[in-house]
């Protein structure tokens, strides 16, 4: 009995001491001794990247312990990249995707609820790994689209800027595809839009604004060369967001750049972005739209020294 007792208590210490679980201490039978024990083979091996090891104990544990630690769901996504990376054979790789892609739902169904990783969180990132891995079957395609749909609903700004990419890169080839029409098109756009420039904001590293700032031109880069070429319908869209946005000169940059990429520069929009841009932020980009718009206007003098500038 003594020793039973010791061992399970040796059990214990190793999920609690094993680094960075958060464990569920839930009192019903996945809390188990059988649980801590495959918790412990499964997350040793996993430490130390002996994965053929691991892959046993983590079944058990995602069978039969589902709710004991977030942590079975987070390690169970990097076993199956390994083994999908690694598996030569179709038929099989496709059965390792399934189980890849049922690691996230049953996440959602025991942790969804999750104060840093929400349902929200999970749906997106289960959508990123169908696009890594199907991007070429129609359906799959499809489903990744309406898990950023999910996502962007759940989350709102606080969806993550490579899944809002995703998003609107999934949503370009559906349009191609017929499958999404050019106004849903453009709203996810918008959307997307917004969510970079709320990280952008509330961003402070750098080098993380930069980040940011490149998916934000790849972005407009996907938009332009979408075909989209109703410059009345982008002003009617954009109108509105320029008077909310419009004190923030990274945002009216955006709204300028996507803009002239798409050549709608003789409207009022892009002559209220291009002075308000200037009166924000006074650099070489602003003087270049500032001079830009008075060739429009045919007053040459005026746009010789912003060209100038």
């Amino acid at each position: 009995m003594k020793r039973k007792l010791m061992f399970a208590m040796l059990m214990i210490g190793i999920v609690f001491s094993y680094s960075n679980v958060q464990a569920q201490t839930e009192q019903s039978e996945s809390d188990s001794l059988e649980c801590l024990k495959n918790f412990s083979l499964y997350s040793l091996s996993y430490k130390k990247k002996i994965y053929e090891y691991a892959i046993e104990p983590w079944r058990e544990m995602f069978n039969n312990c589902p709710s004991i630690t977030v942590r079975v769901y987070s390690d169970g996504v990097s076993l199956y990249e390994h083994f999908i990376a690694k598996e030569k054979d179709a038929i099989r790789k496709e059965g390792l995707i399934d189980t890849l892609l049922m690691i996230y739902d049953q996440r959602i169904q025991y942790f969804g609820d999750h104060v840093k990783y929400p349902e929200g969180w999970i749906i997106g990132r289960k959508g990123l790994d169908i696009v890594r891995y199907r991007r070429n079957q129609p359906k799959a395609l499809q489903e990744a689209y309406d898990c950023f749909n999910a996502s962007y609903h759940k989350l709102n700004m606080k969806m993550e800027p490579l899944v809002a990419l995703n998003w609107l890169q999934t949503s370009n080839t559906l349009r191609e595809k017929g499958k999404v029409t050019p106004d849903e098109f453009l709203e996810i756009y918008l959307s997307v839009d917004d969510v970079l420039g709320h990280y952008i904001k509330n961003e402070t590293k750098e080098s993380k604004i930069s980040m940011l700032n490149k998916i934000s031109s790849t972005c407009v880069k996907i938009l332009s060369n979408s075909g989209f070429d109703n410059c009345e319908q982008l002003e009617n869209s954009m109108a509105l967001r320029y008077e909310e946005v419009k004190e923030d000169p990274a945002a009216v940059g955006r709204i300028l750049r996507l803009l002239n990429n798409l050549e709608c520069t003789d409207g009022i929009l892009f002559a209220k972005a291009a002075e308000q841009n200037y009166k924000l932020e006074p650099s070489d980009f602003a003087a270049y739209f500032l001079a830009k718009l008075f060739v429009k206007k045919g007053d040459l003098d005026k746009a010789k020294h912003y060209y100038n500038e």
